[in-house]
């Protein structure tokens, strides 16, 4: 009896650990020195699975990434976008977002970090 409940409690404790909030914090900004010359730097780009579109990551678009990062991968790891087309995140996130607990503003920004494909 004392060893199923010993059982009980370690599997209750790992699956609170496997769903515990993992935070992605963005690395912190370099200070800039004032001697040191600017450098200017591409924004981040994609090409689209038709090979014909380049995607910049807006902010937006890092929002969504966030809240990928955050909320999906708190449960599970993170697939690439290219997993799936348009029609396979919109059934995907139709199943998903109510476990994340997405909002629809939430779930549409998601949406649209997937299929930008960056």
């Amino acid at each position: 009896m004392k060893k199923s409940k010993w059982t009980a409690l370690a599997v209750i404790g790992i699956i609170l650990y496997a769903c515990a909030p993992k935070v992605v914090t963005p690395p912190a900004p370099k200070e800039v020195i004032a001697d040191e010359p600017v450098k200017k730097t591409e924004p981040v780009k994609a090409v689209l699975a038709e090979g014909t579109k380049e995607v910049t990551m807006t902010p937006e678009l890092a929002e969504g990434k966030a809240l990928y990062e955050n909320k999906c991968g708190n449960c599970h790891k993170l697939f690439a976008a290219s997993k799936h087309d348009k029609d396979g995140w919109e059934q995907t996130m139709y199943y998903m977002a109510p476990k994340a607990k997405l909002t629809e503003d939430q779930k549409r920004l998601v949406y649209n970090y997937l299929v930008a494909g960056l």
